[in-house]
């Protein structure tokens, strides 16, 4: 019986990074769900991350388009959104409803590289709130 109850600790912990939905996220017990369930929407991750972080001069702005992709407000959905990737043709930047197939995901976590950003400067909540929002269907909200 103590066997089965370890081996039940330790399966449940190796799924507990797991989150696909909000409702994943927010069966964690994580702290920081509430923010995250705030960032899941394109309108945050635009204005808290891509903004920020990615379209900034040299990199992923209307005037740089480094890598062809423009991340500035306006143009990310349109750009990120099952478009195909320039770099690794066999991904969509963003798959809707799947992290795992999703370039943008796999190089915010270094999954796939050139990990972006080039700084590393994202926080895990923030590469949590893209993932949950592709994970989510990537709505233009």
């Amino acid at each position: 019986m103590k066997f089965l109850y370890i081996l039940l600790i330790i399966t449940a912990a190796g799924c507990a990074d797991k989150i696909t939905s909000l409702d994943d996220l927010n069966k964690t017990n994580n702290p920081r769900s509430g923010n995250l369930t705030h960032l899941a929407r394109l309108s945050e991750i635009q204005k808290q991350v891509f903004n920020s972080k990615c379209a900034i001069g040299g990199c992923h702005d209307n005037a740089s388009k480094a890598e062809g992709l423009d991340l500035s407000s306006g143009h990310s959905y349109n750009n990120l959104v099952l478009v195909q990737s320039q770099l690794y043709p066999s991904f969509k930047l963003v798959m809707p409803g799947d992290p795992s197939q999703s370039l943008l995901a796999r190089l915010l976590t270094g999954e796939t590289q050139p990990q972006m950003p080039v700084d590393g400067s994202l926080a895990s909540d923030e590469i949590d709130s893209i993932k949950v929002w592709i994970s989510n269907g990537a709505k233009n909200d």
